[in-house]
């Protein structure tokens, strides 16, 4: 198995209320067994939908990468290439099939470009 060598020592979990963190099984294993806090979101997985469907997408494209990295440093190195990817090569509907970088990139080009209104002094 692998582990992530690090100590969990003050360190709290946050997510949503879907069933399986709040059965009684799992909150016995991190808060007694594992002397660990959890933090609850209010309205679910609801409350950050942006992230929700990344990591979604994330864990469809990837997952068995992720799930077989065997340290914190080859998790880190398959997250990193994903998100380089997504960012720098990955075309998105939502943004006229470019990558987000591009349209970042068009963006600040068209703002710079311009006139800007000075402020009354």
């Amino acid at each position: 198995m692998a582990t992530l060598d690090k100590g969990l020592d003050e360190k709290i979990i946050r997510h949503d209320l879907d069933s399986v963190y709040t059965s009684y099984r799992w909150l016995r294993a991190i808060l007694l067994d594992d002397e660990m806090r959890v933090s609850y979101s209010e309205n679910g997985a609801r409350g950050n939908p942006w992230i929700e469907s990344l990591w979604e997408r994330t864990k469809a494209e990837i997952g068995s990468r992720i799930t077989e990295s065997l340290s914190l440093p080859d998790l880190r190195t398959v997250l990193d290439e994903r998100f380089r990817y997504y960012n720098q090569e990955r075309r998105h509907s939502s943004i006229g099939q470019i990558p987000p970088r591009e349209h970042l990139g068009q963006t600040l080009l068209a703002y710079e470009s311009e006139p800007q209104i000075a402020a009354a002094s």
